[in-house]
């Protein structure tokens, strides 16, 4: 079972490096404002650091699942058995959203992102708020449609690299940048 794992995961990293690459040699990769220049952070570094993020997230509730299977919850009650997980699988959720909008509003960023060296700023590129943070994570569940692919179609056509959440929040994605709080 983890061979299997650790091997579609494997497969999927390598996917995703060979897509940002080839997607990375056709569509820009930086944006001028004025005298300054940003980049837009890849698909790969995007991959990367939603990987960081999910198992730092994942971690708690894998141990949680771990010791309910292990007990025989199941046999004892199903019901309860039942009931706890879906608690886990629901409250997984309610924390990850709260997690990627907080920190992504307030700070710009997440561990993962801050690992890859990327940040979340409006489409002004100036300081993220908290608002379009809850935004654009909110539309997280219509992009993670067929395993990210809906936000993978709307990164690689869109012109700043932007996910639907991030269209609709109007936010963007770039390399580790100092963003002014506003425009002169």
């Amino acid at each position: 079972m983890i061979l299997i794992t650790v091997g579609s995961t494997a497969v999927y990293f390598v996917l995703a490096f060979l897509l940002s690459a080839f997607v990375g040699r056709f569509k820009l990769k930086r944006w001028r404002l004025d005298s300054r220049e940003v980049e837009f952070a890849s698909l790969w570094r995007r991959f990367l650091a939603n990987y960081i993020d999910m198992a730092i997230l994942m971690a708690p509730f894998a141990v949680s699942l771990y010791l309910l299977f292990r007990k025989d919850a199941f046999f004892d009650n199903p019901f309860r058995f039942f009931a706890l997980t879906l608690l886990s699988v629901l409250s997984m959720l309610a924390i990850g959203f709260l997690y990627f909008s907080l920190l992504e509003g307030t700070w710009g960023t997440t561990i993962g992102k801050k690992v890859c060296g990327i940040v979340v700023l409006k489409d002004n590129f100036t300081k993220c708020t908290l608002s379009r943070g809850f935004l654009r994570n909110l539309l997280r569940i219509v992009d993670f449609f067929f395993y990210y692919g809906v936000g993978l179609v709307t990164a690689v056509a869109t012109m700043k690299w932007q996910r639907l959440g991030d269209i609709v929040a109007e936010t963007v994605v770039v390399r580790d940048y100092q963003a002014p709080e506003t425009i002169p």
